[in-house]
């Protein structure tokens, strides 16, 4: 007999937690890349609706994770050639199991290769 898929559904405390480390690279690379168009987010909204998630969870985990978004963004920055500085982007989306269980999407794009 066919089974119906089911959607694979994150503990709650494992989403939270996950949450968590990604608020935390993300001040990081923030840190390490503070100019204005260095890191652009897909979603501009995202990383601080993220953040009130997690503020939230630390009082009471009875929100729903399943309809918070997933943190994507770009990093520009330059890179040094003989031929001189060249821009390289790196485009990332964070599922709501990374760093835990699941890889970042990482594509990386520039004009020296």
């Amino acid at each position: 007999a066919n089974r119906p898929l089911r959607k694979h559904l994150l503990p709650l405390k494992v989403m939270a937690e996950c949450l968590e480390l990604q608020l935390s690279e993300m001040e990081l690379l923030l840190s390490m890349y503070p100019g204005e168009d260095e890191i652009k987010f897909d979603d501009h909204l995202a990383l601080d609706t993220i953040r009130r998630y997690c503020n939230q969870q630390q009082k009471s985990a009875s929100e729903d994770g399943e309809v918070l978004p997933s943190l994507a963004f770009t990093l520009t920055t330059k890179c040094c050639s003989e031929d001189g500085e060249c821009p390289v982007q790196l485009q990332c989306r964070f599922s709501k199991a990374y760093p835990l269980q699941e890889a970042a999407e990482v594509h990386l794009s520039s004009g020296m290769f």
